[in-house]
């Protein structure tokens, strides 16, 4: 009897053994076993916008795995940057885009901002930087812009003294209101 206990405690112990480096092995070719995300560039500088602009690029990688690549989101890091994304599956081999559109409107000043990538590669998160300085619209007064309704004004005879009335049409295509001043 303690033989046959001592057996089978010994074949618990290799089964124990063999599955442990059954579960290692096929842990590591799970591993390697994915897609990898590999970028021509994680970082662009647009230099100089102009404010009330949408600057846009477009950042291209290639799956260098050995798996598809599914993206299953792509977050901006504020609500003036609008992530687009390829949306199939990347096979090994294929390309893909992670497109980044930077709303300048009333953003003057320099910004630098990210782009959080998650997808099922072996490096699951990747982030992309979008920089660059908005120059600001320049400040227009408001004013009044005068338009007659013709150029040519017959007055008819005019004879000392006499006084001539004649109608005029004037019109403001400006933004700022009109005014007269009588001398």
């Amino acid at each position: 009897m303690f033989i046959l206990a001592l057996v089978f405690t010994r074949l618990n112990m290799l089964s124990r053994i063999f599955f442990t480096k059954f579960f290692i092995l096929v842990s590591v070719a799970v591993a390697f076993a994915q897609g990898e995300m590999e970028f021509k560039e994680e970082s662009f500088d647009f230099g100089n916008v102009t404010e009330g602009s949408i600057a846009s690029h477009e950042f291209e990688f290639t799956n260098k795995g050995n798996e598809p690549i599914v993206i299953s989101n792509v977050q901006a890091s504020c609500g003036c940057t609008t992530p687009f994304w390829t949306k199939d599956p990347i096979k090994p081999g294929g390309k893909g885009i992670i497109k980044a559109s930077y709303n300048s409107s009333g953003r003057p000043g320099a910004f630098t901002k990210t782009v959080t990538v998650t997808s099922n590669a072996h490096t699951s998160s990747r982030f992309l930087t979008i920089k660059g300085v908005v120059n600001a619209k320049p400040l227009v007064s408001p004013s009044a812009q005068v338009t007659f309704g013709g150029m040519l004004f017959d007055l008819g005879k005019v004879v000392k003294g006499r006084r001539v009335e004649k109608s005029i049409t004037v019109l403001n295509s400006g933004d700022a209101p009109l005014s007269f001043i009588a001398s």
